[in-house]
């Protein structure tokens, strides 16, 4: 039986369409792999629908204070049956505040999903699997022990 994936990714004019192009590139890879992709954003839905147009994928865009977003996605999670949480949301905004990273890692990992991110290299590695989509030196990479 083939499985649904959830991705959290933000596009629009500010952020800009390089995460979302990414996110694009990961779903059609792998479109024969998943059942559906389910999108989450805080972006612009009207540009996700655009570039994402195919019938394997549902888009969900969240508002709200921290704690409520986590909240929605974990729902959104169950309502589809997904075991991973795939998250392309390392720009600016995210980067600025304090431990987001680590406090949104750790509520899905205190929930039993995997947290996939690509991640810049400058920030605190927190989940499960971190995919760095630049070349880097590994010394320069910061991580949780486990």
């Amino acid at each position: 039986m083939k499985k649904n994936i959830v991705i959290r990714v933000d596009a629009n004019k500010k952020i800009g369409l390089g995460h979302l192009l990414r996110v694009k590139g990961f779903i059609y890879r792998n479109i024969k792999i998943y059942n559906k992709f389910i999108i989450i954003t805080k972006g612009d839905k009207k540009i996700l629908n655009k570039i994402l147009n195919h019938k394997k994928i549902k888009i969900f865009q969240i508002k709200g204070k921290f704690l409520e977003e986590v909240k929605k996605i974990h729902k959104i999670i169950e309502k589809f049956q997904c075991k991973i949480l795939l998250s392309d949301i390392s720009y600016s905004y995210y980067l600025n505040l304090n431990n987001f990273f680590r406090r949104y890692h750790s509520y899905f990992k205190n929930n039993n999903i995997l947290t996939v991110s690509i991640d810049d290299p400058r920030q605190f590695l927190n989940s499960d699997l971190s995919i760095i989509p630049y070349p880097i030196n590994k010394k320069f990479l910061k991580s949780e022990k486990n």
